[in-house]
């Protein structure tokens, strides 16, 4: 779904323009992470790096979650 440039995305306060510059920032990031730090798992529940609860429970990876929020 395409939004227009300026207008805030329906629920949120951010323009479709915002949402995907942070997308393409996750994205950016995680190629260039080094291995090492892509393979580490954080906290207690032992997160991958950009892993949220949302995506553990949907079953879905990241990229499909940075999808979810550029439609």
């Amino acid at each position: 779904m395409a939004h227009n440039q300026g207008t805030a995305v329906p629920g949120t306060h951010y323009t479709a323009e915002e949402l995907t510059g942070t997308t393409q920032a996750v994205r950016s990031y995680a190629a260039s992470a080094p291995q090492a730090e892509k393979e580490k798992k954080y906290g207690q529940q032992e997160w991958g790096l950009f892993e949220t609860n949302y995506q553990r429970n949907k079953g879905i990876t990241t990229d499909d979650s940075l999808k979810e929020i550029e439609c």
